[in-house]
């Protein structure tokens, strides 16, 4: 398992600052963004920059605290589906990737059709 997985990671509105914030609570207090998508990998980056910061200067990791305790409130309510860090960040790769298309399919949907070149206008008949 990556070291990164082992941390819980969210990105939620702030109506107070007016923009998304992400945070990893066992690791840095957040970032924040207009874009959701785009707070989340900027969230990760910086993760991975303090995991290898860690890293560098040899010092161990901060055990998760917040992760074991979003699997155990789920294992508490009987839900079955796989909370393990791995399948959250599968799930979300997931979400990022059709955010992806649906901004795609959102921006083609804006572009005016393009239509047949005229000739109106151009190389009136000689007289």
């Amino acid at each position: 398992m990556r070291a990164i997985d082992r941390y819980h990671k969210w990105v939620e509105w702030s109506d107070e600052d007016g923009a998304y914030i992400g945070t990893c609570p066992d690791l840095i207090t957040g970032i924040h963004g207009d874009d959701p998508v785009q707070v989340y990998q900027e969230l990760c980056e910086v993760i991975a920059d303090v995991i290898d910061d860690f890293e560098t200067r040899g010092r161990p990791l901060p055990d998760p605290r917040v992760m074991p305790v979003l699997q155990a409130k789920a294992k508490s309510r009987g839900e079955s589906r796989d909370m393990s860090p791995e399948a959250i960040s599968r799930r979300f790769d997931i979400l990022v990737e059709l955010d992806r298309v649906a901004r795609a399919l959102a921006s083609a949907r804006r572009r005016p059709a393009r239509s047949a070149p005229t000739n109106a206008g151009k190389g009136a008949e000689r007289a």
